[in-house]
């Protein structure tokens, strides 16, 4: 098949949809700029390339919508245990078992993938970093080491593999006729432990001489820091710290999964 300018306008409109998301940037109007330039060169038509906006976003919802169900209903499933305070009794036998930054760090990184499986990373983190990361920092591990292991078990291992709920195996999958969402699911499982245990081990080996005594003073500190790192400038919030924390997470979560961090 030979190769016209849509194609090259196509991989033009990938690579700066992926450049955008390295930036940490919203990628909706370059992805629909690109759709229409793309639409427009390949139908010849100025109005074709408008209706292959709409097209496009059609064929995407009719293609997803089980995928966006199943989030929903699990995000919603999630918020109904919050309500009748389940979500505390499953959180809190872990918390007795958090006597130090060691055990800590670890009980952090099986909670949180975990519970990332069956409930989906983004309502899931949410939940742990409200109930486990103040009894971690307190018992001894530092908010960055815990937002690392928190970043990795979740964004990182649960997210590429998506073993239970299978919606990123499933958009793999669509895309060959030959491969099945199990088969992906399987071996994106076993690809995800070995890179997310290498990780998370390289992380715990440099945060472990960060690991202090359990301490209330803990927590007193590191509040007292993240007052100290905000300051409220009339209509917008300015972060004049922590912008070392943020490159550290994005870094580490591209290691355990370059592709769960592209779609995050």
């Amino acid at each position: 098949m030979e190769l016209t300018l849509a194609h090259w306008l196509y991989l033009t409109g990938t690579c700066l949809i992926i450049l955008t998301m390295l930036l940490r940037q919203n990628v909706v109007v370059p992805a629909l700029i690109m759709t229409y330039i793309v639409g427009a060169v390949y139908t010849h038509s100025f109005l074709d390339g408008i209706h292959v906006i709409f097209n496009a976003n059609l064929i995407a919802a009719r293609e997803l919508f089980h995928i966006f169900l199943i989030i929903a209903i699990m995000t919603a499933l999630l918020q109904g245990l919050k309500s009748i305070e389940a979500d505390k009794k499953m959180i809190i036998p872990f918390q007795k078992i958090m006597v130090n930054g060691h055990w800590s760090y670890w009980i952090v990184v099986f909670v949180t993938y975990a519970l990332s499986l069956f409930f989906w990373p983004a309502p899931a983190v949410p939940l742990i970093g409200a109930l486990l990361i103040p009894v971690a920092i307190r018992s001894g591990l530092s908010p960055l080491a815990t937002a690392l292991a928190v970043s990795l078990a979740g964004h990182g291992m649960a997210l590429s593999s998506d073993f239970v709920l299978q919606v990123a195996p499933s958009l793999s999958a669509s895309a060959s006729s030959i491969i099945s969402a199990t088969a992906v699911a399987d071996r994106s499982l076993i690809l995800s432990l070995i890179t997310g245990v290498i990780a998370l081990s390289i992380v715990y080996f440099l945060i472990r001489k960060d690991i202090v005594a359990p301490s209330n003073k803990n927590i007193v500190s590191w509040e007292q820091k993240g007052e100290n790192a905000t300051k409220v400038d009339d209509d917008h919030l300015v972060i004049k710290k922590g912008h070392i924390v943020t490159g550290l997470l994005s870094l580490s979560r591209f290691l355990s999964s370059p592709l769960s961090f592209m779609s995050s």
